[in-house]
């Protein structure tokens, strides 16, 4: 037996819109133009976000791909730049050799200058490549607490929690008034939203 129904009802503030087909029941309450439940087959999904934590989710997003552009430009440049200039020193000091000239005290003296020099850039590509990949890996942080924020996850609550206690300690006034802010914001009864 085929039995169709279809029904609509509003009130105040949401409405609702039901439909019933071989015996699959469809229930769609919407809210302020947002999916609250959606029934079908036993799978319930709730997805009302609140406002602040998407602005907070779009700001993690965008400091995200701001960090990510920030590391492959700094590797590309800076540690690649520095890199090149590693090999040509040394094979600058190394062609210096073969001259008879440089095989004095002076020569050596200068040899001796041309590696250290390529030992400080060393120092420099080690650093630079540790603050590219720590710039990374604050990027990563930064996109999964989005992800988690979106899909109103405990996890990404706890996470956005983290970043706003680091950004209280690290990045200066802006970072302390955004911590502070974030941190004001979840810990208020949005914390009862996220499952």
């Amino acid at each position: 037996m085929n039995h169709k129904s279809f029904g609509f009802s509003k009130n105040r503030d949401s409405f609702t819109f039901k439909i019933t087909f071989k015996k699959v029941k469809v229930n769609f309450i919407c809210k302020y133009f947002s999916l609250v439940q959606s029934d079908m087959k036993g799978i319930q999904m709730d997805s009302y976000r609140p406002g602040g934590v998407t602005a907070i989710a779009i700001l993690f997003m965008i400091i995200a791909g701001l960090g990510i552009i920030a590391g492959i430009l700094g590797e590309i440049y800076y540690v690649t730049d520095y890199t090149n200039s590693i090999y040509s020193d040394l094979s600058f000091g190394l062609s210096l050799l073969h001259i008879p000239s440089f095989s004095s005290e002076s020569g050596i003296y200068f040899i001796y200058l041309v590696v250290i020099n390529a030992i400080n850039d060393l120092s420099s590509v080690i650093y630079l490549r540790l603050v590219v990949v720590g710039i990374l890996i604050v990027s990563g942080l930064h996109l999964f607490a989005s992800v988690g924020l979106l899909r109103m996850k405990k996890w990404g609550y706890y996470l956005a929690l983290i970043i706003g206690i680091l950004y209280i300690f690290s990045l200066g006034i802006i970072g302390i008034i955004m911590g502070i802010l974030i941190l004001v914001y979840l810990l208020r009864d949005v914390k009862y939203e996220f499952e």
